[in-house]
């Protein structure tokens, strides 16, 4: 039976402005931590199939499956892989570079990288203004959803976002702070891009990235946790120069 060629319906995911700035003192350690959300403003959710293989046993590998208009679907291999992450208050399997964020230094070079693992992906809120959304399908908990929850020797999971449904973490949860420590006074950009390397399919990728210009100060001395203010909210890296 030939392939059909029904258009595909592919996920958009939106990545949501850095929020909720915090910093946190750990160990002597200045963390820097912050909200982070990506949303499916697409045509079809993003649907992620994972399998345990023979020659990573140690690891989940994913592929991508897309619905078509007339009800088919077309699978696409190898965007990802998933490992399984042990935290005090949880237990699951995250999705590998999901997502990426990066303190900026004025001109764009790299001053920080971030601290994050993974991801589990689901349908963790709903978008407003999106009309008519359907009902979530990945929510944590339901129908298998839950990134293997306490099962570290599951052989396939599924996960994913729901169209008008978004992704997002609280600060300083899982690896959601840049360490600061030691960084110079001044302006920077912070950046959070989903789905960096562009591995997973989507309608287009303009809106994958969101950032926010910032000062971080040090009124207490180098001791003390820093300050930091936000100078301006920027819907892509390339609306907030750190000049």
């Amino acid at each position: 039976m030939a392939q059909s060629q029904a258009p595909e319906q592919l996920p958009d995911l939106d990545e949501e402005t850095p929020s909720r700035l915090t910093v946190r003192a750990d160990g002597g350690r200045f963390r820097l931590g912050f909200r982070s959300g990506s949303v499916n403003v697409g045509k079809g959710p993003l649907f992620i199939k994972a399998r345990r293989e023979v020659r990573d046993p140690r690891r989940l590998h994913a592929e991508q499956v897309v619905a078509r208009s007339d009800g088919s679907t077309v699978t696409y291999p190898n965007v990802g892989k998933l490992t399984y992450e042990r935290f005090k208050d949880h237990q699951h399997w995250h999705m590998l570079g999901y997502a990426r964020y990066e303190l900026r230094k004025p001109g764009g070079a790299l001053a920080r990288p971030d601290l994050k693992q993974g991801f589990c992906l689901a349908d963790s809120f709903r978008r407003r203004g999106i009309p008519n959304p359907p009902a979530r399908v990945y929510e944590v908990g339901h129908n298998d959803t839950d990134c293997g929850k306490r099962r570290p020797d599951d052989n396939y999971l599924e996960e994913g976002i729901s169209v008008g449904w978004g992704d997002d973490y609280d600060p300083h949860l899982e690896g959601q702070q840049i360490d600061v420590t030691g960084l110079a006074a001044g302006v920077y950009v912070l950046v959070h891009r989903v789905n960096p390397e562009r591995r997973l399919r989507e309608l287009r990728y303009d809106n994958n990235d969101a950032s926010v210009r910032l000062r971080l100060s040090w009124p207490g001395g180098r001791g003390a946790p820093p300050r930091v203010r936000i100078l301006r909210h920027c819907p892509s890296r390339a609306s907030c120069p750190a000049r």
